[in-house]
């Protein structure tokens, strides 16, 4: 199941990279 973990990874990235940015937007604008 390639599919699988590729659709899943992409879509965990967003969220953790959405997450980070929230908490390290008023730290730093990366």
């Amino acid at each position: 199941m390639e599919d699988n973990e590729l659709a899943i990874k992409p879509r965990k990235g967003v969220e953790k990279l959405g997450r980070w940015k929230r908490c390290g937007r008023p730290q730093s604008s990366l």
